[in-house]
């Protein structure tokens, strides 16, 4: 889990991280899920933009959408860092 720059990002994406659950960190980004929603909040001083990733009922598809891209062997991305299998493991994602 990284830093935030929730001053810059918006105090919005801190409710997040506080109530929510760390799903992996990819890239510039972490990936948080709350009960409904996966976000991508970027860690401070990546220039990078929070956004929206997906439904959480729909996240075992977009990672497969994402594996077609990307190519790679496994639903979860080879690149992702600090990944919470228990959380992805509750949704049937290995």
């Amino acid at each position: 889990m990284g830093k935030y720059d929730f001053a810059e990002i918006g105090k919005y994406y801190e409710g997040i991280v506080k109530s929510g659950t760390f799903v992996a960190h990819e890239s510039n980004w972490d990936l948080w899920a709350t009960e409904k929603t996966v976000y991508a909040i970027p860690v401070a001083g990546s220039g990078a933009e929070p956004s929206f990733w997906c439904q959480i009922k729909d996240l075992r598809a977009h990672l497969y959408r994402l594996r077609q891209i990307c190519g790679g062997e496994n639903l979860i991305p080879a690149f992702w860092k600090n990944v919470n299998n228990d959380f992805l493991q509750s949704y049937g994602i290995y």
